[in-house]
């Protein structure tokens, strides 16, 4: 299949349907495996979906091709609301988080994955973050270790009837991808963010 003028834009709220029904189709089809699908439809239910947050704070993007949406993603930088003054501080040096990075199955590896997290690589930087971190399912590991995120350490979602979903929590400097040592996990940035840590962050592609 040939890609032919796909472009990669802001999602706005009328995509929202057709993101979500993507979402689902992808986690499924690219998710097996690696993970049971009962784990999978509480996964894309409770954490991995669309957090419509993200496209009113114009964080979140599409990709398009002749009125088709084949792609999502985002990112976001919110923290959750401080308990103290020193949290609210410390919240400040916290990277953003890259979000759920979903391409139709039909046209993985033809760049559509990279378009969406290069856009939001780029609103980061510009943002004046340093690095980025996320958490993801199995499926997406390579996908992101192509793209020079490192591996912090072995994680867990853990959902409603108390499952545990394997993941892996990774991080990306930007100036710096010599070896996963060299990744750290704060860095220094000019704005901080108003919602729990990692929220929107599990991600695949």
């Amino acid at each position: 299949m040939t890609l032919k003028h796909w472009q990669c834009r802001l999602a706005t709220p009328a995509d929202e349907v057709h993101v979500v029904a993507l979402q689902v189709e992808c986690t499924h089809q690219l998710g097996l495996a690696f993970h049971k699908d009962l784990l999978l439809s509480s996964y894309i239910r409770e954490i991995g979906g669309l957090d419509k947050d993200l496209i009113n704070r114009r964080t979140y993007y599409v990709v398009e091709q002749d009125n088709h949406i084949i792609g999502s993603g985002g990112w976001s930088d919110r923290r959750g609301r401080p308990a103290s003054d020193l949290e609210a501080q410390k919240s400040k040096f916290l990277p953003p988080c890259i979000c759920t990075v979903f391409v139709d199955p039909d046209y993985i590896r033809r760049g559509v994955g990279t378009a969406i997290l290069n856009a939001a690589e780029e609103d980061i930087r510009l943002a004046g973050y340093h690095s980025a971190e996320l958490v993801t399912i199995l499926s997406a590991v390579n996908f992101y270790a192509s793209h020079g995120y490192r591996k912090l350490d072995n994680s867990v979602v853990e959902l409603s009837n108390g499952s545990l979903l394997p993941a892996i929590r990774m991080s990306k400097h930007f100036d710096d991808h010599k070896s996963g040592d060299d990744v750290k996990a704060s860095d220094g940035a000019k704005k901080g963010g108003d919602t729990q840590p990692g929220s929107g962050s599990h991600s695949e592609s």
